[in-house]
């Protein structure tokens, strides 16, 4: 297979160019990241610097102009079944089905037995605290409990990673609040890797232990900052003002 990975994810020199009337915009340029299995990254970075063409980019949504993207010795050119992908908005939710319909979709698809899906379903609705609401519809949910669905549907098939596009930046901000100490819960019971795009440094720095700095067009990683703030990572917590201020003075 050639050079392995010693890391369980490796992105190796990629870069992304777009044609765009005949122009070429590079977006990304020459990005390298390694994680290792069961890491929280948050990318952060300027509005338009490539941050979602990024995770995009790791998921095998969007091909690469140069580089390659290698997951546990594997060079992966195309999404794999063992990959999840959160959006931003709430549109992924099928309208006609019921929240329990919705979170087994992809286990119907893929033919699992009916005792199976029993015995998963239970778990991921009681993982998510939606098992009161499972037999109702996306349009009677609100923005939070439908991102709860989003998330118990991307579980149900064990993902080995997590991708997860600025999921809470529509809510309100006691529900982001609700849902990132769930998320984060869920994290660590489940041992995710999980890769997160946000524009909020609070954020990013309550939920992961690894935070990816994107500059400007074209998007070059600046730094790549070890999250040690102490206790529940809040503004009180030890260091947490100085990695929030060397974050928004990086961006």
């Amino acid at each position: 297979m050639g050079n392995r990975s010693v890391n369980y994810l490796d992105i190796n020199c990629v870069s992304k160019t777009f044609l765009n009337n005949g122009k070429k915009i590079k977006v990304l340029d020459n990005i390298i990241m390694s994680a290792d299995k069961g890491d929280f990254i948050s990318i952060v970075g300027q509005s338009g610097c490539g941050k979602t063409t990024f995770l995009r980019i790791i998921a095998r949504f969007e091909s690469v102009t140069s580089g390659e993207v290698i997951c546990n010795g594997e060079k992966i050119s195309k999404p794999k079944m063992k990959y999840a992908y959160i959006f931003q908005d709430f549109n992924q939710l099928l309208p006609w089905k019921t929240v329990k319909q919705n979170i087994i979709y992809p286990l119907e698809i893929k033919k699992y037995d009916k005792e199976e899906i029993d015995n998963k379903i239970n778990d991921l609705l009681c993982l998510v605290e939606l098992k009161d609401s499972k037999d109702d519809y996306p349009h009677t949910l609100s923005g939070g409990m439908k991102q709860r669905v989003a998330i118990a549907r991307a579980l149900a098939m064990n993902p080995e990673i997590l991708f997860m596009d600025e999921p809470f930046s529509a809510l309100d901000a006691q529900t982001r609040e609700k849902l990132n100490e769930e998320l984060l819960d869920i994290w660590r019971r489940l041992n995710l890797t999980i890769i997160f795009v946000t524009h909020n440094l609070d954020e990013a720095i309550f939920l992961s232990n690894k935070i990816v700095i994107l500059s400007g067009k074209p998007g070059k990683i600046i730094n790549i900052i070890k999250n040690n703030v102490e206790g529940q990572k809040m503004p009180s917590d030890n260091g947490y003002t100085e990695l929030w201020s060397l974050l928004h003075d990086s961006i």
